[in-house]
């Protein structure tokens, strides 16, 4: 949900999700990576944990957000080309995840193919 600051919350939806969503907080906030929302601040909402993020914007000019899902949705089937892009994009963040380089990501798909 976006507020007027840009931020979006996410808030854990019973208190027993609280230590789920601290955990995240707490992983998001080792994080720095162009893929990754950017960690504003935790916040605790009555007996609800909750957190702010700067979403990773689809488009940065019309601060639009949008998931691969509402993506699909609206356009259909997607072009190979965005379609490698994604697989790219995916590729360098599970390498950032497990402290690869991002040529090491070149090399995993070159040898798929």
């Amino acid at each position: 949900m976006p507020n007027r600051w840009g931020s979006w919350a996410k808030v854990a939806a019973e208190p027993e999700h609280n230590t789920r969503l601290r955990d995240e907080h707490e992983l998001l906030n080792k994080l720095r990576h162009t893929y990754v929302v950017e960690l504003v601040e935790a916040l605790e909402l009555g007996d609800r944990t909750a957190f702010l993020m700067h979403p990773v914007y689809a488009d940065r000019q019309k601060k639009t957000v949008e998931t691969l899902g509402q993506r699909l949705r609206k356009e259909g089937r997607l072009h190979v080309d965005l379609l490698q892009r994604f697989g790219e994009d995916l590729l360098d963040i599970v390498n950032f995840l497990v402290g690869s380089t991002p040529s090491t990501s070149r090399n995993v798909r070159n040898q798929s193919r």
